[in-house]
């Protein structure tokens, strides 16, 4: 009961601040540059966490952006950007894959002046799936996530107690996918060992160099250091039995690990933590902030379009060169725990 006040304090105060941004928006788009636009979606229970359907009506009759305002991104006094919403939720975007390619097109044209534009979640691969391609300014956020997620996991082993990565095991849940894939090579070159499991993956578990791929949950046994990367948080649940008291999990799903999921892992004491990046520089923040995320975070999908937007296109031509500049300018990891607010559409 207390969480559901709780929540529901939290979304008010929330809805409030973007009642203000969306009557005020269009004074906002001329007065501020936004340098970075970031652009989030809803998906099953927290479908209207980002773009509640009384937001969209009412911006829809104010006449205001084409897409709701949720947040202004900034950086101490300065306005650098805002978080837009996207009308539709993933289901939707799959079975309609024009409003993908409208998506992209609108918030290109909605924001002219803006260096670089980040598409949360799965909206890149939905745009490529429905035979689109990623147009400048909006970046494909994956050399951004990969950066984000290897900070992660070297601050997660860290977390742990281990005494250096390169004499630890990590396991990757959901590593079939292409950007799952892509960050366990580059954890590869890191960890001791890589274990990649998915149940994507063929029956016979491969074992190449010291990446272990397999569908076998068996596998999971032993191991310590877990990342979640998964389509959905609750994809945990299958795993679950098979990953051992004190363990750490960095989850960087949306929407993230439900909260009966999350009693389940505090019951057997395993460590449930959302991984991200942030600025320890200069804190970029969200006002207000995104739901189950601290007002500092930033998504790495976020994270690639701030460092092109600091720097240019090409720093992520190179992953290295990328991952330097991101330091450089300030960004590194972050694990946050007690996330204790509940996701609209939750029956929790």
């Amino acid at each position: 009961m207390r969480r559901n006040v709780y929540g529901k304090v939290l979304r008010t105060l929330r809805f409030t601040k973007v009642i203000f941004l969306n009557v005020f928006s269009i004074l906002l788009k001329r007065v501020y540059s936004q340098s970075v636009v970031f652009v989030v979606y809803g998906r099953g229970r927290s479908e209207r966490s980002f773009s509640p359907l009384w937001l969209e009506k009412l911006t829809e009759k104010l006449g205001l952006f084409h897409y709701p305002v949720l947040s202004f991104l900034h950086c101490g006094s300065r306005q650098i950007g805002f978080v837009i919403a996207c009308r539709h939720n993933v289901e939707e975007l799959q079975e309609n894959p024009d409003f993908v390619l409208q998506l992209q097109n609108d918030v290109i044209l909605s924001f002219p002046r803006t260096k670089a534009i980040a598409l949360a979640g799965r909206l890149p691969s939905l745009l490529h799936q429905a035979g689109g391609e990623i147009k400048a300014p909006v970046v494909g956020g994956v050399v951004g996530t990969r950066c984000a997620m290897r900070s992660v996991a070297l601050d997660l082993a860290k977390r742990a107690g281990m005494a250096s990565a390169c004499e630890s095991t990590i396991a990757v849940i959901g590593g079939a996918g292409y950007l799952g894939s892509q960050v366990v090579k580059d954890l590869a070159l890191e960890f001791k060992k890589v274990v990649a499991v998915d149940i994507r993956f063929d029956k016979e578990t491969k074992m190449t160099k010291n990446v272990l791929k397999t569908n076998d949950p068996s596998a999971l046994q032993g191991i310590k250091l877990f990342l979640l990367f998964t389509s959905c948080g609750d994809d945990l649940a299958p795993w679950v039995s098979f990953i051992e008291s004190g363990s750490y999990i960095a989850d960087d799903t949306h929407p993230c690990v439900g909260p009966a999921l999350q009693e389940v892992l505090k019951s057997k004491k395993i460590y449930l933590l959302k991984a991200a990046a942030c600025n320890i520089k200069e804190p970029l923040i969200t006002s207000p902030r995104l739901p189950n995320f601290q007002s500092d975070s930033i998504p790495g999908c976020l994270l690639e379009a701030l460092v092109v937007a600091r720097c240019n296109s090409k720093v992520t031509e190179d992953f290295e060169e990328f991952c330097e500049s991101a330091r450089l300018l300030g960004f590194g990891s972050q694990l946050m725990e007690d996330l204790d607010e509940v996701l609209i559409g939750s029956k929790t």
